[in-house]
Formats: structure tokens, C-alpha cells, sequence
């Protein structure tokens, strides 16, 4: 059950169009890595019973695609 929400997962992050190829590629896969974690963190706590997996995969969507945001923004300050 767990493949099948993390085939879903990643199907939905690399759908996503993307105008400059080869840097929103990159950022596209490290959104993915990052989702793809979260979502098996998150079962490794609480069961697919309890809670709606499929709630989960968007939600991990939004946090990672959040996270990568705020990392790039912080590394741009940097620079």
C-alpha cells in the first residue's frame, strides 16, 4: 500500500511543467527526495489505518516543495 502512494507521489512532483529544463530538473528531484522522506517519516510513527494516506502525499508535496524554497532563498542570501 505504501508503493502505491509513493508511485503517486512521485508521479504528481515530476508532472509538473517545468520552462528552464535542466535547473528546474535538479530542483524538481531534490522536491521528490524530499516529499518521498517526509511521507515515509511520517508512517514510520503513525498507520495507514489511523491516518488518510493520501492526504499525506499532498501534504508532503506542500512541505517539501516549502522546504526546498526556503533553502534556496537562505543559500541566495549567502551568496
Amino acid at each position: 500500500m505504501e508503493r502505491f502512494y509513493l508511485k503517486n507521489l512521485i508521479k504528481i512532483v515530476r508532472s509538473r511543467k517545468s520552462n528552464e529544463a535542466n535547473q528546474e530538473f535538479f530542483m524538481t528531484e531534490k522536491i521528490l527526495e524530499t516529499a518521498v522522506n517526509l511521507f515515509k517519516r511520517y508512517y514510520l510513527v503513525k498507520d495507514f489505518v489511523n491516518e488518510e494516506p493520501h492526504q499525506m502525499v499532498l501534504c508532503a508535496i506542500y512541505l517539501a516543495m516549502k522546504l526546498e524554497e526556503m533553502r534556496e532563498d537562505s543559500i541566495q542570501k549567502l551568496a
